[in-house]
């Protein structure tokens, strides 16, 4: 068995580090760091064989099956409620007309959440 991991939910200082990088990048850099990371996910599966594919995916299933079956009853009905409220509130922002909606801003509106807005820094 595992050891017990004894630091979860805790901040570490390299989160703590990592947060406050990603917190004062400028919008070309997060868009430079984000590209870097798609390219090397995209080099890293292609480079993999199809064997080695099969094996990442299978060992993936299994540790989700893993934590789901160890996950309490009450703790996964709140997990999957909150994913079908996300993905209700997701399909209804893809489809609303923005027109003129900043006069009538609805607090419970994510709208960073649909495709045609862009929220950028204040400043």
């Amino acid at each position: 068995m595992p050891p017990k991991r004894r630091a979860i939910g805790r901040s570490t200082p390299q989160a703590r580090k990592r947060r406050a990088l990603r917190a004062s990048e400028s919008d070309e850099q997060r868009a430079l760091r984000l590209e870097n990371l798609r390219v090397h996910a995209t080099e890293t599966r292609l480079s993999e064989s199809s064997d080695q594919r099969e094996v990442r995916l299978e060992t993936d299933r299994i540790r989700t099956n893993q934590i789901r079956s160890s996950e309490r009853t009450e703790l996964r009905e709140r997990r999957l409620q909150n994913v079908r409220i996300s993905t209700a509130r997701s399909r209804r922002t893809l489809h609303a007309d923005l027109n003129l909606s900043a006069f009538h801003y609805d607090s419970n509106n994510d709208y960073s959440l649909h495709s045609n807005v862009v929220i950028g820094k204040n400043g």
